[in-house]
């Protein structure tokens, strides 16, 4: 499927991967004509769990709160990756479900576009986590087929693709450590104030290059380089949603705070790092 591809596709007869190619996808079939039911849903949770599943791509959501829904996913150990919902609309008014669940193991997801702007047809408000891309994406079809897409449900799969990779290197990280690392690195762009909570697009480079706890990320600051060395922390750069930043911070571990030890030559976020 489309959504598949995004998340996994290999480069076999096609130009192109998805985010996650080593990925395994387990496909669960809960809609019918584009329909569901709570009771669906539901069902196709508690299989996907007994299957070993470790993230849930949920690009479906209906209008109605269900307890029942709210329920299976906040006692399940999976990360359930959300579309935010195509209807423009602002979810603290007009909320879908399952994205706006306020649950640890809920990520929330609005679509941009190539510009990086808020797709027109997005969903966002505070309880839309963070922003993929998700106008013109292109990718697999059945039948052997490719084309491309508009939606909320396109960008998801790229969340959990980068969910997919984390937990590819870290098999033993929980729901909640997975969705605190791709929210604390996610990409700030100024433009997304007010319509994501965390003001930015997620960035596989940022989660993938981050290797200590996600408890002891910089507060206020995206697209940094967290790196671990002789048994130091230290943050490198970044972008605190104004400008780029240009400091080199040591992690204090005893008092739980960052010392400004050095300044770049240049002001950058996501810079490459060798340790």
């Amino acid at each position: 499927t489309h959504i598949a591809g995004i998340i996994a596709a290999a480069s076999n007869n096609y130009d192109g991967k998805g985010v996650a190619p080593q990925a395994k996808i387990l496909p669960v079939k809960i809609l019918s004509d584009n329909e569901g039911t709570v009771f669906t849903a539901i069902k196709g949770i508690e299989y996907a769990e007994m299957m070993g599943a470790k993230i849930a791509n949920c690009s479906w959501g209906s209008e109605h709160y269900s307890q029942f829904l709210y329920d299976t996913i906040a006692k399940s150990d999976m990360l359930f990756v959300c579309a935010a919902g195509n209807d423009g609309y602002d979810t603290e008014k007009t909320p879908t479900y399952p994205a706006a669940y306020d649950l640890d193991n809920i990520i929330s997801v609005a679509a941009t576009d190539n510009q990086g702007q808020l797709a027109s047809f997005s969903n966002y408000g505070k309880s839309v986590d963070i922003a993929a891309p998700g106008k013109d994406i292109y990718s697999t079809f059945p039948d052997n087929g490719f084309g491309a897409l508009d939606g909320t449900s396109m960008a998801a799969p790229f969340v959990s693709g980068c969910a997919a990779l984390l937990l590819g290197v870290s098999e033993n990280i929980t729901a909640k450590e997975i969705k605190d690392r791709i929210l604390l690195t996610a990409n700030r762009q100024t433009s997304l104030d007010g319509k994501v909570e965390t003001s930015g697009i997620v960035s596989a480079a940022g989660i993938m290059m981050t290797t200590v706890s996600p408890g002891n990320f910089t507060v206020g600051r995206s697209g940094q380089r967290i790196v671990e060395a002789n048994n130091e922390i230290y943050s490198i750069g970044g972008y605190d949603g104004n400008s780029h930043i240009g400091k080199i911070d040591k992690y204090d571990p005893i008092n739980k705070v960052w010392q400004t030890i050095g300044n770049m030559p240049v002001a950058v976020s996501d810079c490459a790092v060798g340790v």
